[in-house]
């Protein structure tokens, strides 16, 4: 994994074999443990081609809920730059990447929302919803392509 800059001056994460070996390993992993019968968690941020691809791949066949978690640009920066482990230029080099193309179930805005609110908000949403719906529709129109 490195980072560089693309010719508007956006940083931009690329992977190399290995980091897509590591990536493919990963979504192998989570599917192992989805199989398996336990729940999980991921936290992805699909900035890269292909990666939504190979996730749709990797999971199919398991109810996946697709939750969108937006943030104005200000606020990213300024979690950036308090957290000490990014490059400066992550947050607004991904910020139009991020969400294109992607469906959601769920979609929320987390820049004045403590975290623990935003997991309170998906519970219920989960509870009260039939299903998610949005993985299955992009594997489709991905499909359909």
């Amino acid at each position: 994994f490195h980072f560089d800059e693309d010719g508007q001056g956006q940083v931009r994460l690329n992977f190399g074999p290995l980091g897509w070996g590591l990536l493919l390993a990963h979504q192998r992993a989570a599917a192992a443990i989805v199989s398996g019968g336990a729940g999980l968690i991921l936290d992805e941020v699909l900035v890269v081609p292909g990666l939504l691809d190979t996730w749709l791949k990797a999971l199919a066949g398991h109810d996946v809920w697709m939750i969108g978690l937006h943030c104005d640009l200000a606020e990213l920066e300024r979690r950036e730059r308090g957290r000490g482990d990014r490059r400066a230029g992550q947050a607004a080099g991904q910020f139009g990447k991020v969400h294109a193309g992607i469906r959601y179930d769920l979609e929320l805005d987390s820049t004045r929302s403590a975290p623990e609110d935003i997991a309170t908000q998906i519970a219920h949403f989960i509870e009260a919803s039939h299903g998610p719906q949005a993985f299955a529709v992009m594997k489709e129109m991905r499909a359909a392509h």
